[in-house]
């Protein structure tokens, strides 16, 4: 089962997303704020975790933020936001283009 959220610029997706999760995982506000497409996905092993794929720079990379805390829940917003960087290190310069968030929840199995 695949279910797709999409909708005008905010109109309540991320926040949405959140409410299922049952966390402020994806960063929500009245104006545009997630600028990445993001998949989430069943997380088998029970933890809480992201993986994000960036494009630029010298080469793909990926990174993974662990989500079972608040300093990698603001991790990972502060990557799939909209927002700009104060002082971006490398990979901040590169451009996230996928989150894939994987979530300990019974009814993403499947999905």
């Amino acid at each position: 089962v695949v279910f797709l959220v999409a909708g005008s610029t905010s109109s309540g997706k991320s926040t949405l997303l959140n409410a299922l999760l049952g966390a402020p995982i994806l960063p929500a506000s009245h104006r545009a704020t997630t600028s990445v497409f993001c998949e989430v996905t069943y997380s088998g092993d029970g933890s809480s975790y992201a993986m994000l794929h960036f494009e630029g720079g010298k080469a793909r990379e990926t990174k993974r933020v662990d989500l079972t805390s608040k300093r990698g829940q603001d991790k990972f917003r502060k990557f799939v936001s909209s927002s700009k960087y104060d002082e971006p290190s490398e990979l901040e310069k590169q451009r996230c283009v996928k989150a894939e968030i994987f979530w300990p929840l019974d009814f993403l199995k499947g999905m």
